[in-house]
């Protein structure tokens, strides 16, 4: 517990400097309110379309993953049809 409390307190400053480093550069570069809002706003857009096209291709990942194991199902369920003629069937029950 105590090992997570110190991870927690390490990101913690981690993250408050990687602030302070943006808040220094974006000074230090003259960027009027505007300009840095727009340039959020950009950077925003550009970071909710990359996780969108992360989920769409896990989307499609996972569709085709479900198709590929249908049909190996259906593969196997005829392929065993076919090697068990009927009174291998019949004869077994």
């Amino acid at each position: 517990m105590e090992q997570n409390d110190d991870l927690e307190k390490f990101f913690e400053k981690a993250k408050e400097r990687a602030q302070q480093i943006e808040r220094e550069k974006i000074d230090g570069a003259g960027i009027d309110p505007n300009q840095e809002q727009r340039l959020r706003d950009r950077l925003y857009r550009m970071i909710e379309y990359a996780a969108g096209r992360h989920d769409w291709y896990d989307d499609q990942r996972h569709r085709f993953l479900q198709i590929g194991l249908a049909l190996m199902a259906s593969s196997c369920e005829r392929l065993a049809g076919a090697t068990c003629s009927d009174s291998e069937v019949t004869s077994t029950n």
